[in-house]
């Protein structure tokens, strides 16, 4: 996934660069849990993150939210912990490939004048 915003735009840290996270989830029923990995080498930023969702299905759509918990690594050196709440909207149009919008609140205790963080990521998602 990707975040449109800083890829387009950037932001007040940084020129428009690519900000890239992946994950592997297992499902059980509505509940799954997965990892997660960001990198974003614009800021050197790493992002490395447990999380838990309850997935809501609605025909071939998902409504999804979720906490996550883990650490932010900077500089590759810098490491702070850091939490995280998630929604997510999935749209699959086959059976296993769809595409999602998803919206991340987390804490940023590696940057000092910003306590909490909202971005965006648009990207596909497979099941298998």
């Amino acid at each position: 996934m990707v975040d449109p915003q800083n890829l387009i735009f950037g932001s007040t840290h940084n020129k428009p660069a690519t900000d890239i996270q992946v994950g592997i989830f297992a499902k059980d029923n509505h509940v799954e849990v997965g990892l997660s990995y960001e990198n974003f080498k614009e800021i050197e930023y790493q992002n490395l993150m447990l999380q838990v969702n309850y997935v809501y299905p609605i025909k071939q759509f998902q409504i999804v939210g979720g906490v996550g918990s883990g650490i932010i690594i900077r500089y590759n050196q810098y490491t702070t912990l850091t939490y995280e709440l998630n929604t997510e909207l999935r749209y699959y149009f086959t059976k296993n490939v769809g595409v999602f919008v998803k919206g991340n609140l987390q804490n940023r205790g590696d940057v000092e004048e910003i306590k909490y963080r909202y971005s965006n990521y648009v990207g596909i998602v497979g099941r298998f």
